[in-house]
Formats: structure tokens, sequence, C-alpha cells
């Protein structure tokens, strides 16, 4: 990932590099699109960063510098990793290995992974039927509405799939959870992560807006704000409503 290093201020890329040239970085998982690593520090910190084929587009980490500050040095050190391993984000043609396997092994080795990661199958799901189990995409970020950071990758994750396949009714049924969760557990969120959040679910709207249904996304947007007393959440999804819904409505009510 080229250019990189301007997200950084200076002391923290020294920082950065020193935790990366004392092996901290541990990839959790990677690829073409994000990279999860945990970084030890004081204790094991969790960065995600997101990116497409030229640039970052998002980062995260949960260490109390990255909570309402500026990109740490456990990301800075993530990043120090990936460029001495850029093949952890190349993306990989396997279109020869699979076309050299029978439907018969292909349906065997599937139906294991499967039986391992049922989250495969929900994708399978996406993919064959554009249809989506509501049930498992629910019960799956009820799992993580406990940890801001989680949110955040399954807003990154999990949403994204469902916008890929044109899922925006149970799209907006997720982020209504999240906006809930987050109404009636302030106490409980963090005031950055709370912004975090809701700014990035002001981008997923954002990204929609063009696809989905006004009326959806503006009954979303009514409800988020008629039913806040945060100011925070209040002045960013006004500012969504604004560029993305119909403001006549919050006027009207």
């Amino acid at each position: 990932m080229k250019n990189w290093k301007g997200y950084f201020e200076d002391k923290i890329l020294f920082r950065g590099e020193d935790y990366f040239e004392s092996n901290a970085v541990r990839i959790m998982e990677s690829s073409p699109t994000h990279i999860d690593a945990q970084v030890a520090g004081s204790r094991i910190y969790n960065v995600r960063i997101n990116m497409n084929e030229v640039n970052i587009t998002s980062m995260y980490c949960d260490c109390p510098y990255f909570q309402g500050y500026d990109y740490c040095k456990h990301l800075a050190a993530t990043l120090y990793y990936l460029d001495e391993h850029p093949e952890l984000t190349e993306k990989k043609d396997y279109t020869e290995l699979l076309s050299s396997l029978s439907k018969d092994e292909l349906v065997r080795f599937l139906a294991d992974e499967i039986s391992d990661n049922p989250y495969l199958a929900i994708k399978l799901e996406l993919f064959k039927n554009n249809s989506a189990d509501e049930e498992y995409f629910i019960n799956r970020l009820n799992g993580c509405l406990d940890d801001s950071f989680e949110v955040l990758k399954f807003l990154d994750s999990d949403v994204q799939n469902l916008i890929a396949k044109g899922q925006f009714e149970l799209m907006f049924k997720l982020l209504t959870i999240i906006i809930d969760n987050i109404n009636g557990n302030l106490a409980y969120w963090n005031f950055s992560s709370v912004e975090d959040v809701v700014n990035k679910i002001d981008s997923v709207v954002s990204q929609v807006r063009n696809d989905a249904d006004i009326d959806d996304i503006s009954d979303f947007l009514e409800h988020a704000i008629s039913t806040t007393d945060n100011l925070v959440i209040e002045d960013i999804l006004m500012d969504c409503m604004s560029r993305n819904g119909d403001m006549d409505r919050l006027f009207d009510e």
C-alpha cells in the first residue's frame, strides 16, 4: 500500500516501526480488501485496515490513543508489516485450480468447509439466490454489540455483502438495531466510539443512496433522529438526511 505514511505523525511512525521490528504484529486475516491484525503493546490491540486496489479506505484500532485522537502506532506497525509482505493483499486467481476439480470434488470440499464455517453457507446463498438469512445476520450483529470495534467490522464486511446483493431492507433493519443499541446503552459507549460507528453508518447510507428507495432511507433516518437524545448522533444523521433523505419529513413531524 503506497503513500500510507502521510496518515501518521513522525513520532507515531517511529514507534510503529519499532513495534514492527519487535515482531509485535500478528496477522489474523488478510484479503485484497482488508487486514485484521493483533499488535502486542501494554496489552493485545485489535487492528482493522480496509483498502481498495489504490488506497486505504478506513482504519480502526481499539487502543485508547485511537479513540478520539489520531491514527496510532499499532496501525503504523501493521502497515510496516504489509510493506514487507505485499502478498497478503494480492488478489489471487484460483480459476485454474477450480477448473482442475470435478463437480464432486468441489461439493465434497465445500461440504466440509461449510460444516466448520456456517458463514460460508450464508455467502453462497447470497451469491446463488440473492436471499439472506435475516435471523443469522441479526444474531451475528447481536454478538458484536458489546464491542464498537466488532460493530465497525460488521459494517465493513457483513453489511457490505448485503449491499452487494441489494438486500437493503435487511441492511436498514441491522442499522436500526445498532442505533437503538447505542441509544439504549450510551453509558457503556465511549464518546469517540459512538462517533466512529455513526459516521460509518452515514457512509453506508450515502453509499446506497442511488440504489435504495428514498422512503426506506428516510424511514431509517427519521427513526434514528427522532429516538436519540445524543447530539453527536443527531448532528451526524441530520446531515446524512439532508444529503440522502427527505428532510421535509422531519419538519412534518
